[in-house]
C-alpha cells in the first residue's frame, strides 16, 4: 500500500483536484462511473492507498508564507478551490483553503473552498482551514461524500448567496472537533445545512447567520 503526501509550500493559487486512483479507472472490469476506463484514464491520478495533504510554511525575502490553496477570488475560475473525487482517504492538515467564488457559471453552483465528491472519503485534521469562500451553495464545503471534521480545524468567513455559509452535507458528515465560525448564508444555514446524515460531538457553532 503506498501513502503519498503532498506538500503545499507557501501558497498555489487557482482549481486544484485529486482525481480517482488510477488503477481502478484502468480496470475494465471496474470502471466508475463517469470516466472511460481505457481511452480516458485521468492524466493526474495518484495511485495510492491513503493521501495526506498538508501546508508548510515558507519564508521568501524574509516573509513567511503559510501553506495555503488560493482560488484567486475570480470570475475567471468559477469552480471549488480544491476537487476530492478519490476513493482512499484522503486528509488535510495545516493548509489554508482560501478566496474560491464559485459564481455560476459552473452548472452546480456548488461549493466554494471544498468539493467532497460522492464516494470519496476526507478528513479535515489539525490546522485545516476553510475560509473567505463564496458560492450558492455550501459556500466552504459541498459534501456529498464522507466528511469528518476533527480538532483544530476551523470553516469561518464563508458566504453564501443561497443557502449553507459554512458546509452543505448532503452525504455523511461527521463533527468530531473544530470550530464553524462567523459564515452566513442569505437565505438559510449559515453555519451548516444538513440533507444527509450528521453526527456531531465535540465541535462548536458559532456566530453563523
Amino acid at each position: 500500500n503506498l501513502e503519498w503526501e503532498i506538500i503545499i509550500l507557501g501558497q498555489l493559487d487557482g482549481m486544484q483536484e485529486i482525481v480517482y486512483n488510477a488503477i481502478a479507472d484502468l480496470d475494465p472490469d471496474n470502471p466508475i462511473p463517469g470516466n472511460d476506463p481505457i481511452t480516458e484514464p485521468e492524466p493526474l491520478s495518484i495511485p495510492a492507498s491513503k493521501i495526506l495533504i498538508k501546508g508548510e510554511e515558507i519564508e521568501i525575502n524574509g516573509t513567511k508564507y503559510s501553506g495555503t490553496l488560493n482560488g484567486s477570488n475570480t470570475f475567471d475560475d468559477p469552480y471549488p478551490v480544491l476537487t476530492i473525487r478519490d476513493k482512499v482517504p484522503v486528509t488535510i492538515e495545516n493548509l489554508t483553503i482560501t478566496n474560491g467564488y464559485n459564481n455560476g457559471i459552473n452548472i452546480n453552483y456548488l461549493g466554494g473552498g471544498l468539493y467532497v465528491c460522492e464516494g470519496s472519503n476526507v478528513t479535515l485534521g489539525t490546522g485545516a482551514k476553510i475560509v473567505s469562500n463564496h458560492a450558492g451553495y455550501g459556500a466552504g464545503i459541498f459534501n456529498f461524500g464522507l466528511l469528518t471534521i476533527e480538532d483544530n480545524a476551523l470553516i469561518s468567513g464563508n458566504v453564501a448567496d443561497t443557502a449553507a455559509g459554512g458546509i452543505l452535507n448532503v452525504g455523511t458528515l461527521i463533527m468530531a472537533g473544530g470550530t464553524i465560525a462567523d459564515n452566513s448564508a442569505v437565505e438559510q444555514g449559515g453555519g451548516v445545512e444538513n440533507d444527509g446524515t450528521m453526527y456531531m460531538y465535540g465541535s462548536a457553532v458559532i456566530g453563523d447567520l
